[in-house]
């Protein structure tokens, strides 16, 4: 069994200079173009990445109301990745343990869950 990939937006194709009208999709739907509002939980970093996001997705024409949510998820993760390496860049990749021995910065392994999170919603996003 084969595992096919997700077709890629046609707008998409254009940005990459890969569009090719023999080959466009003519009943791929089209959601309007809206930039969601902020929504008002995401604060401080997450809020920041948001509206960066929002304004370069724009300028690709490349948002809909429908991106929203991931949208959403992603500046959350990414405001995670951001405070976590600013704690593993004051303390180390490496701390001591209550105990005396050299262990791996915790803040380390929630970077790296929050890298995962952004990654794993780029595609949904098509960045």
């Amino acid at each position: 069994m084969t595992v096919e990939r997700k077709p890629k937006p046609t707008a998409l194709k254009a940005i990459q200079g890969t569009y090719r009208p023999d080959r466009a999709n003519l009943s791929e739907p089209k959601p309007r173009a809206v930039i969601p509002p902020c929504p008002k939980f995401l604060q401080g970093d997450a809020r920041e990445q948001y509206r960066e996001t929002v304004k370069g997705l724009a300028r690709l024409g490349s948002i809909a109301q429908l991106d929203s949510t991931a949208l959403s998820k992603m500046c959350l993760a990414e405001a995670e990745y951001i405070h976590a390496m600013e704690r593993v860049k004051r303390t180390g990749v490496l701390i001591t343990s209550p105990n005396g021995s050299l262990i791996l910065n915790p803040y380390l392994t929630i970077a790296n869950q929050a890298a995962k999170k952004v990654q794993s919603l780029v595609p949904i996003l098509w960045l």
